[in-house]
């Protein structure tokens, strides 16, 4: 493997940790304020109405998980050039997640009902984009360097790292937006309030039960019951 393919290996490392980290972040701040999520809804929101039903004729409800992943497929492209201008300049590299973060910032605030707390998830993802590749891209080097025992394990140590943020990425990306979601579905439930009754129930008119029938007014005690089936799944036969 090539030192520039391993340069991007470790840009792509670091970005999947930064995604990862900031949706753990993300739980804690609202499903909208992860950076993937942001600008993707962001670019909706902006997009053209022709655009927009261009791809809802396309992909159909499925539109935004669409965006998503074009946006995560765009990052990752992003990702493998910051990596790869780090073999050159470690300014350019951490130009380019300053770049990262700052959109992830502005598009998190730009939410609905976004508060400041919006901007931690891009902001601790920029952070850790930088210290993977601060960690990775020398790896990297030295175990692009001709063979020696050194160069062994500096190969070693450079998969491990990146077998690291692949597992970081795994369980921050799929835990945090799993938790998120299940957050984000306890506070509906909890903002939901019925309101007190008005008064009590009018009283049944004389003759609404039909003989025979089930009960029109049922016992509290009951009432709240599903109905079970008298039979199987399978249709019941006529008799």
């Amino acid at each position: 493997m090539k030192l520039p393919v391993r340069a991007a290996l470790a840009g792509l490392a670091a970005a999947a940790v930064a995604l990862g980290l900031a949706e753990i972040v993300a739980v804690f701040t609202g499903p909208d304020s992860s950076p993937l999520y942001a600008v993707g809804g962001a670019v909706i929101d902006n997009v053209p109405p022709a655009v927009k039903d261009f791809g809802i004729s396309v992909f159909g409800t499925h539109d935004k998980t669409a965006l998503i992943i074009g946006t995560g497929i765009l990052l990752a492209l992003y990702a493998a050039l910051v990596g790869f201008a780090a073999l050159r300049s470690r300014l350019m590299a951490y130009l380019g997640i300053g770049i990262f973060t700052a959109i992830g910032v502005t598009a998190a605030l730009t939410r609905h009902d976004a508060g400041l707390a919006a901007a931690l998830p891009s902001l601790v993802a920029g952070g850790a984009a930088a210290l993977a590749l601060h960690l990775l891209v020398p790896l990297a080097r030295r175990s692009a360097e001709s063979g020696s025992e050194a160069n062994f394990d500096a190969r070693r140590h450079f998969l491990v790292g990146v077998g690291a943020a692949a597992g970081v990425a795994l369980v921050g990306g799929f835990g945090g937006r799993f938790l998120t979601n299940s957050r984000a579905v306890t506070a509906a439930r909890q903002a939901v309030v019925l309101p007190e009754p008005s008064g009590p129930a009018p009283v049944v008119p004389p003759g609404a039960q039909a003989p025979g029938a089930t009960a029109y007014v049922t016992s509290n005690r009951t009432g709240g019951r599903p109905a079970r089936a008298r039979c199987s799944p399978r249709p019941c036969r006529r008799r």
